[in-house]
């Protein structure tokens, strides 16, 4: 196996800042690597980077495999990134580079924790002549990435049991107390503003437990979806109340899959409405409808790129109305 260092002319840093994206699919494979415990760690490992050309979502997705399993993806950022790297060295080969798997511990049928693999590869110049950060905004914007992908796999194990504990909530303050960069970024920043909230008195009742709860669920997609090992899209950021959809001339942008069918069923029954279907989110969208589920592209398991440009836009006064799948599907039935 050829090794990604070599090829690609940089250094093992030790800093594993790239976070691969779909762990959720390969928990089985994961825990097979790791092993089962009952405290969370970290295992080092050799992880091979695959070009999967034949992807049937994505023909230039990077596969990331370890022990000869598959375990999750670059995202799509990520791997377009990667693969310019290649081209300049005229190499498709699958490459070797070390990487980490934390997370994942198993102490009862109802309390076990979401594994994540990162990955000790440098994707982006970020470093002048003398080796030093020229773009410490872009270094700082990559470590909250990895932490906010970090929290998701931590939240997710907290809530699979369907409640939680004084002492996990207690973990999620430390743990957004020890993360400065992560927690100044949507929706860590909301979620931090709840917890110093809640721990005012220097305590947590059980009503304030299922407040947390509740929010974290909203944060990674539900509990349902964690139970039934799918990644559910975020409803955190959808508008409460919804709003009344005006279908002629307006424009919308579908994310994440749904139930309700492909992308290209949705776009059509917009289109027969009079409305106009868009593939990212611009200034000109009116409405983003969230799929049930999460897609495999988006750079965190719960949601993407548009979803985090929408809260921006939405937050910055333009009229754009984000909302999930259930209330789209009940409109479209009484348009119809």
């Amino acid at each position: 196996m050829r090794d990604a260092y070599q090829v690609l002319k940089f250094q093992a840093r030790g800093e594993y800042s790239l976070a691969c994206v779909g762990e959720s699919h390969y928990q089985d494979a994961l825990e097979r690597i790791c092993g089962t415990s009952n405290t969370e760690r970290e295992n080092q490992v050799s992880a091979v980077l695959c070009l999967e050309d034949t992807n049937p979502y994505d023909s230039e997705a990077v596969r990331v495999d370890v022990h000869g399993d598959t375990v999750g993806y670059l995202s799509r950022q990520d791997a377009r990134a990667y693969r310019k790297l290649l081209s300049s060295v005229r190499c498709s080969d699958p490459l070797e580079c070390r990487g980490v798997i934390r997370g994942g511990w198993n102490r009862s049928a109802n309390d076990h924790g979401y594994y994540g693999i990162w990955l000790d590869v440098l994707l982006y110049d970020s470093l002048d002549p003398h080796g030093q950060p020229f773009n410490t905004r872009f270094n700082r914007a990559r470590r909250a990435e990895r932490d906010l992908s970090e929290f998701l796999g931590l939240a997710k194990g907290l809530l699979a049991d369907g409640a939680v504990s004084q002492s996990e909530a207690a973990l999620v303050r430390t743990w957004l107390k020890n993360h400065s960069s992560a927690i100044e970024q949507w929706p860590l920043n909301r979620l931090t503003e709840r917890v110093e909230r809640i721990y005012r008195d220097g305590r947590i009742d059980e009503a304030e437990r299922c407040e947390l709860s509740e929010l974290l669920s909203a944060i990674v997609g539900g509990t349902a979806g964690i139970i039934l090992g799918e990644d559910a899209a975020t409803t955190l950021p959808l508008d409460a109340p919804p709003p009344v959809f005006r279908w002629p001339g307006s424009t919308f942008v579908f994310t994440g899959k749904f139930a309700f069918g492909t992308r290209a069923d949705c776009e059509r029954y917009v289109t027969k409405l009079g409305g106009v279907c868009n593939s990212d989110v611009t200034l000109r969208t009116n409405y983003l409808i969230i799929g049930t589920f999460g897609s495999r592209d988006w750079v965190h398991t719960s949601f993407g790129r548009k979803i985090e440009k929408a809260v921006e836009y939405r937050a910055e006064g333009h009229g754009l109305a984000i909302v999930g799948e259930d209330y789209w599907v009940k409109c479209i039935e009484n348009a119809a």
